[in-house]
């Protein structure tokens, strides 16, 4: 009991001694204040440099939107990379050619019904000119470089970037001029070798396979030979196209 007593005692004359400091108010802080950094790094430690290099690639494609000839595409391409964001890029493909089941279909023989004088006509595709390649010079930029990692030990770079640029397309040896635009993104697995996928729309003066360029009937209706560019319609053709490639930087 006296040692408890002794030491409420001890503890009123302690707070009795205890003084309030008061400061002046224009001394005290007013407004918070965040941190400005300086020179931000999105990505540190980037593993996988482009500026002033060349990337070659090589790979393959398939029109989306194709409804009469074969849709697989090869060819390849060169970019040069001004800096990190920047760059053009020429890409070229060859077009497989032939027809796709479906303008076997319309390639089939006439068909002749119980009357002598009515025949069913069919437009012959086999006869109508092919689109033999394409080529588009592009701008490309870059806004967005970043990493994944699947496994806890492999971590892959890769970068998104659009496209917009200018061209044409070769229908039947003919030269039609056109527009590019498209997105993709790049897989990179190490500091020269990567893949890259492309999703484009190829927009250029087309032809009409079922009107003849005075407006009348198909050319290919019952066609006996092959048929000139010059005898269609032209329209625009907007051609859908995803392409994947193998892509070294030098």
């Amino acid at each position: 009991m006296k040692l408890l007593a002794a030491l409420i005692i001890f503890l009123i004359g302690f707070q009795a001694l205890a003084v309030t400091i008061e400061f002046p108010e224009e001394e005290l802080a007013r407004e918070s204040v965040l941190p400005i950094f300086d020179n931000t790094v999105a990505v540190k430690s980037r593993r996988v440099t482009t500026a002033k290099r060349i990337e070659l690639g090589i790979g393959t494609g398939f029109a989306m939107n194709e409804p009469f000839f074969n849709t697989m595409r090869f060819g390849g391409h060169v970019a040069y990379h001004f800096n990190e964001t920047h760059g053009v890029v020429f890409m070229m493909q060859m077009y497989q050619g032939g027809l796709s089941k479906n303008g076997e279909t319309l390639a089939g023989t006439d068909l002749v019904d119980d009357s002598p004088d009515s025949v069913q006509s069919y437009i012959r595709m086999n006869f109508a000119p092919e689109s033999k390649y394409h080529g588009f010079l592009n701008y490309q930029i870059t806004p967005y470089y970043g990493k994944i990692s699947v496994f806890k030990d492999f971590v892959m770079n890769l970068s998104l970037y659009g496209l917009l640029g200018v061209g044409g397309v070769d229908i039947g040896g003919e030269f039609s001029p056109g527009l590019n635009v498209g997105i993709g993104q790049k897989f990179y697995f190490s500091n020269n070798w990567g893949i890259r996928a492309d999703l484009s729309m190829l927009a250029y003066q087309g032809i009409n396979y079922f009107a003849a360029s005075d407006g009348s009937a198909s050319p290919l209706e019952n066609a006996t030979s092959a048929k000139e560019v010059s005898e269609f319609e032209k329209r625009m053709n907007y051609d859908m196209q995803l392409s994947i490639a193998l892509i070294i930087l030098i």
